[in-house]
């Protein structure tokens, strides 16, 4: 399974009033008020999300410090990291104020930092922090896990830290059997034929939760969750957009192409069968999702 990286824009848990003001070595421009000022920073802060496999090697995850100055330290600078569980609690409870359905993350149990202190050296602004994380095999797959990481101290007192660019939330679900990438071939078309068309790609399911993955909606792209039951291998569909994906059974069997939804854990297969309704017009839509 492929570790990937995202960034989240709608859960930033901290506002970046900073990022106006705080130029870099990143194609900003300082403004004269600046000039001869130092920040520590996390070149990208607030929620990241990365996933791990259910393996007990070691994991990786890299993210960049830097001093935000218009003139580079002329001597090596050391900046100190730490475990934020209060800034953790904090996402938790702003998270959970605007919908009541939030579920909490946990701070992820077996983790540890390459080194807790990095050197930027002399003449440069930035340096990596390695988080890694081990026995992920042992989590459980339906909790939800974070690393809170944020800037405690550093070894130059005229570089201030950046109070609003100092934490990083480091969401790390663990993908689940489902996630891969998946052979699509399906067809979509309109109830009354003003469009019937084939397609077929490659697509990637990605980890929600232990029986979830989202995938993109036939050649539309949507944003769409498949549920698996684990006891029975049927498959249930939430749309992440405007308009609800419904299953097209065997009962309202649109288009004479309807069909149980279910995932084949022999072949490693979706078949899925759904349809849409725009302006009270059907769209109507099957596929498989054969894994590569």
């Amino acid at each position: 399974m492929r570790n990937k990286i995202m960034l989240i824009l709608s859960l930033v848990a901290f506002p970046i009033v900073l990022n106006s003001c705080l130029k870099d070595d990143r194609g900003e421009n300082w403004t004269d008020a600046l000039k001869g000022k130092m920040y520590a920073e996390i070149e990208n802060p607030g929620f990241w999300a990365y996933t791990i496999t259910p393996d007990s090697a070691p994991q990786n995850y890299r993210f960049l410090v830097n001093i935000a100055t218009d003139v580079p330290p002329t001597h090596d600078v050391t900046i100190t990291l730490g475990a934020d569980p209060a800034a953790l609690d904090a996402y938790n409870q702003a998270q959970f104020a605007l919908d009541t359905t939030f579920q909490f993350y946990k701070l992820m149990p077996s983790w540890n930092f390459g080194s807790n202190t990095v050197t930027i050296k002399a003449g440069t602004r930035n340096a990596y922090v390695s988080v890694w994380v081990t026995r992920a095999d042992t989590l459980d797959l339906s909790s939800k896990y974070m690393v809170p990481v944020s800037i405690e101290s550093v070894s130059d007192n005229s570089i201030t830290i950046a109070a609003n660019k100092k934490t990083i939330l480091i969401s790390m679900p663990v993908a689940n059997q489902y996630e891969g990438k998946y052979t699509s071939d399906g067809r979509l078309f309109r109830e009354d034929l003003a469009f019937d068309r084939t397609f077929s790609g490659s697509k990637n399911l990605t980890t929600v939760d232990a029986n979830t993955v989202n995938f993109p909606l036939a050649d539309i792209g949507w944003s769409v969750n498949l549920t698996v039951d684990p006891l029975t291998n049927k498959v249930t569909f939430t749309s992440k957009e405007a308009y609800a994906v419904l299953p097209n059974d065997l009962t309202t069997n649109y288009g004479g192409v309807g069909g149980v939804s279910h995932y084949d854990p022999s072949t490693q297969t979706f078949y899925l069968y759904y349809y849409y309704e725009i302006g009270g017009v059907k769209r109507v839509g099957y596929e498989t999702l054969v894994r590569e």
